[in-house]
């Protein structure tokens, strides 16, 4: 058993080492970096303005913007369309390593792999604001006064970084970076093993096309937002939209789903995605691919 999990975790390895080697991550990397420089503008002129430093507590505003929070799920998924990633040297793995090993280290490799996306993200939110950083417990004079006056950050971008009031009056900073950054991570597995499974099935574009579609779901609420009742549905049974944590609440007279429903919801799901793959993993046609 240990030398599987050994080998399993080398495989993770192997694969994670060909997606850094990809030149589409490290485009996606820039792009994301500009991005973040570009939402973080208003920020910094802020505490010019104020005279003081931020706190780094940035990351539950970026996830409850609806088209920021569908641009890095919809990344994330980009990153991992190639499931269930074979190329001409995966059919010898297999055959070296056995059918289960061999998946269970793609599922390591997901896992891992999504949690390095999150991490990007979280350093990219750091960096515009890195010479004006000072760490605190707290939301800091610079959040609270924008979330105070209404203000949605705006930098000549599509894309606005939304302060919210609701979010700062709830939660503290800590708790609501923990809450975000965890079902952002849970959504990111969830989505790539949702394609890995299906991609094993069907052709890959189904899979991928979906997992895309879900991911924009997450952050296209605001497109929805006036199908009346059936908004509270969409928002019950799309998990993406829980990286949002404005659309959680543990107070049954909101009629949002709570944070344990959510994170039940998720971890279910993604056991069954897991199982699921593994059927279809047994029945899957391994093809040797031509070299280069």
């Amino acid at each position: 058993m240990a030398n599987k999990i050994r080998v399993a975790w080398f495989i993770s390895q192997l694969s994670l080492k060909k997606l850094m080697r990809n030149p589409k991550i490290w485009v996606m990397i820039f792009l994301l970096g500009f991005h973040m420089w570009d939402a973080f503008l208003t920020v910094r002129y802020k505490s010019a303005e104020l005279g003081l430093s931020v706190s780094p507590w940035s990351i539950p505003f970026i996830f409850n913007t609806d088209l920021t929070l569908a641009m890095l799920l919809m990344m994330v998924v980009v990153w991992f369309c190639d499931a269930p990633f074979m190329d001409e040297h995966q059919p010898y793995t297999i055959a070296r390593s056995g059918r289960t090993v061999w998946f269970y280290g793609q599922v390591v490799y997901i896992i891992k792999g999504t949690f390095i996306c999150l991490l990007l993200i979280v350093f990219f939110s750091i960096l515009p604001i890195i010479d004006r950083f000072a760490l605190s417990d707290q939301w800091g004079r610079v959040y609270t006064e924008l979330a105070s006056q209404g203000f949605i950050m705006e930098s000549g971008s599509i894309l606005n970084f939304n302060v919210s009031p609701e979010i700062i009056g709830r939660y503290s900073p800590v708790i609501a970076t923990l809450l975000s950054t965890s079902l952002f991570w849970l959504n990111s597995i969830f989505l790539c093993l949702l394609m890995f499974a299906l991609n094993l099935k069907l052709p890959k574009y189904f899979g991928t096309g979906l997992a895309l579609f879900v991911a924009f779901l997450g952050g296209g609420s605001s497109i929805y937002n006036n199908l009346g009742s059936f908004t509270d549905v969409l928002k019950k049974i799309i998990p993406t939209c829980w990286c949002k944590i404005d659309n959680i609440s543990n107070n049954p007279i909101t009629g949002r789903v709570s944070f344990v429903y959510a994170y039940t919801f998720l971890f279910i799901a993604i056991i069954a995605l897991i199982i699921i793959a593994r059927l279809f993993m047994k029945r899957y046609i391994v093809e040797i691919l031509p070299h280069d």
